[in-house]
């Protein structure tokens, strides 16, 4: 098999296990899930994707996550204030 043979046969593979995935998800899933893959294809930045990937990982961060959806929008500017001033705090114990 040629390098090209076998590179559509790994995308066509990967292609069928997203498919497989999708059609067992709920279509508010599937929304979800199409919004991202058009965010990604538009921003075209992987390390962004590595760097969420990973952080999804965390268990810590799926907690967080968890708990801020239940915010409504001011809870969570509160959120996102407090953490920018744990954030500078320690870039200045740093330098």
């Amino acid at each position: 098999m040629s390098g090209n043979v076998k590179k559509q046969k790994l995308q066509s593979d990967w292609v069928d296990a997203i498919v497989e995935i999708l059609v067992k998800l709920p279509t508010d899933r599937v929304m979800v899930v199409s919004e991202f893959i058009a965010q990604s294809a538009k921003f075209d930045d992987p390390d962004v994707l590595k760097t969420f990937v990973a952080f999804r990982r965390d268990p810590r961060l799926d907690s967080l996550l968890h708990l801020v959806s239940q915010f409504d929008d001011d809870e969570i500017d509160q959120v996102i204030f407090f953490a920018e001033d744990i954030f500078a705090q320690q870039s200045k114990r740093y330098k």
